[in-house]
């Protein structure tokens, strides 16, 4: 890829990062399920919001979470209920993250896993240091890299420019590329096809 070309690619991508940012700061998206967790008066209050995936306003549910049954929501409240003592006492995203997997029900895959951990994460302000990797972030950074991603978790360091250097919290970049998926340009893709396409709808 020529330097010129390559400007223009890190250009891009800097403009999807602003689109990004602009959406989420939106009146749309207030009132996330993060933020209502973070705002629970115990951690018995914050494992049911976080897995009971209903924005502040309003009952609409997380589209991650649009296709689960609800014996799932009650087998996986009930374990994590069970646990409580140990979620409580954490020391990082880490150790969270295992907890809540290690106590999930059948039906609970990765995303929902993930969902809640970072949910009860922003009760407990233990967020994640490094990228968690996983469906469509997954497929978002294999069009980046232009090849298979197995590692389970990225560092923003590992990223090209602009990535390795925006100001994107390592949970909004596992966001943005389950969002972006379909608009990132790959190395050995065409800019203008891509710069072609819509950009995606976050509310």
């Amino acid at each position: 890829m020529g330097g010129e070309t390559r400007t223009n690619v890190i250009e891009y991508h800097e403009s999807l990062i602003e689109d990004y940012l602009s959406k989420k700061g939106s009146v749309c998206c207030k009132g996330s399920i993060e933020q209502y967790t973070a705002e629970q008066e115990n951690i018995e209050n914050a494992i049911k919001v976080a897995i009971k995936s209903e924005f502040k306003y309003g009952r609409k549910k997380h589209p991650h979470q649009y296709h689960i049954y609800d014996y799932v929501y009650e087998n996986f409240k009930k374990n994590l209920l069970n646990v409580k003592e140990k979620i409580k006492v954490i020391n990082n995203f880490d150790e969270l993250l295992i907890i809540i997997e290690n106590n999930s029900p059948s039906g609970a895959g990765e995303l929902f896993c993930y969902d809640v951990a970072l949910r009860i994460g922003h009760y407990l302000k233990k967020l994640p240091d490094k990228i968690y990797v996983h469906s469509g972030t997954r497929k978002g950074l294999e069009k980046l890299f232009n090849e298979k991603i197995k590692e389970k978790s990225l560092y923003q360091y590992e990223l090209p420019e602009p990535f390795n250097l925006c100001d994107l919290a390592d949970e909004q970049l596992e966001d943005f590329f389950c969002i972006y998926k379909e608009n990132i340009c790959g190395i050995k893709e065409n800019i203008s096809s891509i710069k072609c396409k819509p950009l995606p709808k976050i509310c």
